[in-house]
């Protein structure tokens, strides 16, 4: 690390992808540096949050997935073709 402090590394970098040569600098770093080292915890208390977060699955509601595709027709059509499909016209395909 180029770096004096290690903020600016922990910024700029997820903390997942940090080198093991990139740890062995921080932490020989936060022995002596107070500031990098509530930064250095703030980041592995942020990546082991995100990574908890991320591995949760949420079921959802059995209209979910008629709802979502309702909404992404509703985007890919005009106005006209939207109100036509509501009323249970057959929509054009625009290409």
């Amino acid at each position: 690390m180029p770096d004096t402090h290690i903020i600016r590394t922990l910024e700029e970098k997820p903390f997942d992808s940090l080198s093991g040569g990139d740890i062995a600098s921080v932490e020989s770093h936060i022995a002596i540096c107070d500031e990098c080292k509530s930064a250095y915890y703030a980041a592995r208390v942020a990546a082991s949050l995100i990574q908890a977060r991320t591995a949760e699955t949420v079921d959802v509601g059995p209209f979910f997935k008629t709802r979502v595709m309702a909404a992404i027709r509703d985007r890919r059509l005009s106005p006209q073709e939207q109100h036509a499909a509501r009323r249970g016209g057959a929509p054009r395909l625009v290409v």
